[in-house]
């Protein structure tokens, strides 16, 4: 009997493994050959987690670059230090991407022994496996090198765990609840969507607690999540200023300065219809298929223990497909951010099978069986397109991004610095300094995933902050991203450009060799004024308390003009239509009140007019003046009295205003 147990125990492992291997290899074999032998990386954001790992093992953990400092743009930490470790083992360079490929494979077969553990019937259990890796969307993203297959195994762990946690005995369930609780906390650093299901996990701990007390029943199941999201959010306030990780600052709709409540509302619906239909109806082949996934999922309610487990998954589900609703680029990298609440569903489906099984052994395998074979024949049948999809993105990555990358590193002078926008092989393959324009890669505490928000000028403000020994001598850009980046602060010095392109942001990538002469004297201008607001510069405007008169206010363009010397500058401008204003508070450094000017640059043709109120004077009509037409255009005003701290506005007259610099200078 022991025997023929153990001879079955080795089936399913041989099954679990081919299972695993099989789906993989249809995607990596093609894949591979694409990308020319090397790990078949559909997104150049894989290479991102690669950077990550590479200078973790460098000795700078969870940094870009080991000299941009600490960043929060690794949106899983985990992953990252997981990959840090494979390179730390000696896989470097492009090994690092089979390693990623070793961390997939374990973790789905460790995700189908969950399954397994969850169901505790074998027959589940295959059906299950079965039903985990039957979505070819789903399989593109564990093939593809990002975090989903992690994400995967530690939902499984996470879900067994709490399950033995609502059944643990009363002796050990207190352990057992911490143990679920650290899972847990993996689970929500993994991925952030997953915050919802961490929460609602921990209720179901609670609601199982049963003579233990409730309080300490819920802080062990949800503390370590709780504690693990709040440090996070510390190390990202005091090492780069901003709580939220870059990728919620550049991603999210909320974080878009110019957006309206009715702009997020608008673009959630659209998005939820999107990710609903593309996400779920055509990944799984079709309404009707995904009606037969649910109800399957819907049939873990049909007992207390069981809903225990299915209700927080279907809950987690549904709460990871609103937060991807906020990501401006959910829709996009094949709808990968859809992946967390798939895998999330399906999981559900597995307790939802197990359950029917369970209350009506032969009926319930049966309906349930009917219904996961429904789901699997209705998404199987994308196999192909989504298996060409793969090798036709892992080409565009290697034909563009690593070519870049590889070229930078034989370029001679080697680069200082090179700027790029949201860049993983780029730097990684060069392993030159970088600096990503959109701040997801982040430097240090320059708000750079805020600035890229406002736009190009906004960021070009910031490199302005920069010492000139550090700037980028380089640009490694999409011109269709970055408009006159190129063409005003750089001379093209090769460009690669790609056909048939499925996944790149743009065909052609351009690099330039940069020249930032344009921009102003930082020491000088600071030397110049008591007080002086680059409008436009983040920094600058965080400093001075900035206010706009409402969303739709405020945009950031740059404008290259003659100023008093007759020399060239490039600067952020602000555009603000009639009535809007800009408001900022006085950082003089005198205590008391005291006689000031106002100096006010503009991009703003001459005669036009503006209003300048005070607090406690009497509000200004000014008129802007231009020595030519080539020039900037400037207002003058006295401010006796002026008091530091004290709130200007600025309201925009017929024809609208854009507003350059303003300066508080001594008479």
């Amino acid at each position: 009997m022991l025997a023929q147990f153990s001879t079955l125990t080795a089936a399913l492992r041989t099954f679990r493994i081919a299972l695993v291997l099989g789906v993989l290899a249809a995607f990596w074999v093609p894949g591979a050959r694409a990308a020319g032998g090397d790990f078949p990386a559909p997104l150049d954001d894989v290479y991102i987690y690669f950077d990550f790992a590479r200078s973790t093992a460098r000795g700078c953990l969870l940094c870009w670059t080991t000299d941009s400092g600490y960043s929060s743009g690794a949106t899983s930490p985990v992953y990252a230090l997981v990959l840090a470790v494979g390179y730390a083992l000696g896989f470097r360079d492009m090994a690092i991407g089979w390693f990623a490929a070793l961390v997939a494979a374990a973790s789905l077969y460790d995700a189908t022994g969950s399954v397994f553990r969850i169901a505790k019937q074998r027959a589940v259990g295959v059906l299950g496996s079965l039903l985990l890796l039957s979505v070819p969307l789903l399989d593109w993203s564990f093939a593809s090198g990002m975090e989903i297959a992690l994400l995967a195994c530690l939902l499984g762990r996470a879900a067994y765990a709490t399950q033995r946690a609502a059944e643990a005995a009363p002796s050990r369930r207190a352990g057992a609840q911490l143990h679920a609780g650290l899972w847990l906390a993996l689970v929500a650093v993994a991925r952030p969507e997953c915050a919802p299901l961490c929460f609602c996990f921990a209720v179901a701990i609670g609601h199982a607690s049963g003579s233990t007390p409730l309080a300490g029943s819920l802080t062990r199941a949800f503390a370590p999540t709780l504690l693990a999201m709040a440090g996070l959010s510390l190390v990202n306030l005091l090492l780069t200023g901003e709580a939220a990780p870059a990728g919620a600052v550049r991603k999210l709709i909320s974080s878009d300065p110019f957006a309206s409540g009715n702009d997020i509302a608008l673009m959630m619906v659209v998005h939820t219809i999107r990710l609903g239909t593309e996400g779920f109806d055509v990944a799984l082949g079709g309404p009707w298929h995904t009606i037969a996934l649910l109800t399957l999922a819907l049939a873990s309610f049909l007992t207390q223990k069981s809903r225990r487990i299915g209700a927080p998954l279907l809950i987690g589900a549904l709460g990871a497909l609103l937060l991807a609703t906020l990501n401006k680029t959910a829709p996009f990298q094949n709808l990968r951010y859809v992946a967390p609440s798939l895998l999330l569903l399906l999981f559900a489906a597995v307790v939802g099978a197990a359950t029917l099984t369970k209350l009506r052994p032969r009926a319930g395998l049966a309906l349930g069986g009917g219904l996961a074979l429904v789901v699997m024949f209705g998404s199987a049948r994308a196999f192909p397109r989504q298996i060409e999809h793969f090798s036709r993105a892992a080409k565009n990555i290697r034909e563009q991004q690593v070519e870049v990358g590889r070229a930078l590193g034989a370029l001679s002078p080697a680069p200082r610095r090179v700027f790029v926008g949201d860049a993983g092989a780029i730097p990684y393959l060069s392993d030159r300094p970088a600096l990503d324009g959109l701040g997801l890669g982040g430097y240090r505490d320059y708000p750079f995933a805020r600035a890229s928000v406002h736009g190009t000028a906004a960021v070009v403000e910031l490199i302005e902050r920069m010492p000139a020994a550090e700037r980028p001598d380089v640009l490694a850009i999409y011109d269709s991203w970055w408009p006159d980046l190129g063409n005003t602060f750089g001379s093209e010095l090769f460009a690669v450009t790609i056909n048939d392109n499925v996944i790149c942001g743009d065909p052609k990538k351009s690099v330039y060799r940069a020249d930032w002469s344009l921009l102003e004297d930082r020491a000088l201008l600071e030397a110049t004024g008591v007080d002086r607001l680059d409008v436009g510069d983040l920094v600058a405007e965080r400093q001075h308390d900035v206010d706009f008169s409402h969303p739709h206010a405020g945009y950031v363009f740059g404008a290259t003009r003659l100023d008093q010397t007759e020399t060239r500058r490039f600067d952020a401008v602000r555009s603000f239509g009639e009535g809007q204003f800009f408001s900022f508070v006085a950082r003089s450094s005198h205590k008391n009140s005291a006689d000031f000017g106002f100096e006010l640059v503009a991009d703003s043709p001459a005669d036009t007019t503006f209003e300048l109120e005070r607090e406690s004077a009497p509000t200004q009509v000014l008129v802007l003046e231009r020595s030519s037409e080539a020039s900037w255009a400037h207002a003058s005003a006295a401010l006796p009295g002026l008091r530091k701290g004290e709130r200007l506005r600025i309201v925009a007259g017929p024809g609208g205003l854009r507003i350059g610099a303003i300066s508080l200078v001594e008479p």
